[in-house]
């Protein structure tokens, strides 16, 4: 007996532990969406906020010129070399700037794109993953959970979260007797 395709997924332990929980269909969408928030935040604790927040101009040392602060933001690409969420923010960042926006809506706006662009391909990769190691049904069933997700996910809010520095914490787990599926 296997224990299903989340076992063999090249991610991280976070985006695992997500996906076993998307695919189990004992859990409810709302406890897959509680799982994938943790998870997103998680992927973007490692990402240049704080520089990116001073560089947009919601911070204080904003220059005035949009190329000079695109010239800032390529400038950390080398820095976060091996991080896709740094990457993904740094392009949105880049995208706002060379489009004249400035100070908080820059920022928001920048930061909602990521994570919504970043959701997109972590969910391609998990549902793409399905499609090769797991069933017809459950590939499908996968789809239609992660599609439901995205589409839930309030991306402001987590922007919010990631604009005033919370820590990301872990998708709650039911480990009581008395905790199981809802009936």
């Amino acid at each position: 007996m296997s224990d299903g395709p989340h076992k063999s997924l090249p991610m991280r332990r976070h985006l695992k532990g997500f996906a076993e929980r998307a695919a189990t269909s004992a859990c409810t969408m709302k406890e897959v969406g509680e799982a994938w928030l943790p998870a997103l935040k998680r992927e973007f604790a490692e990402a240049p906020v704080k520089e990116v927040v001073d560089t947009l101009g919601a911070g204080k040392k904003a220059s005035l010129f949009a190329q000079d602060r695109i010239s800032q933001l390529e400038a950390l690409r080398e820095k976060y070399r091996g991080s896709a969420a740094a990457k993904t923010l740094l392009d949105c960042a880049v995208e706002v700037a060379s489009s004249g926006l400035t100070g908080e809506a820059a920022l928001s706006a920048a930061l909602e794109n990521a994570l919504e662009s970043h959701t997109r391909d972590c969910f391609r990769s998990v549902e793409e993953h399905w499609q090769r190691e797991g069933t017809e049904r459950s590939a499908k069933l996968m789809r239609d959970r992660l599609h439901a997700t995205r589409r839930a996910c309030d991306y402001k809010a987590v922007a919010s979260d990631l604009k005033s520095g919370e820590r990301p914490i872990t998708a709650r787990k039911r480990s009581g007797t008395e905790e199981g599926p809802a009936l």
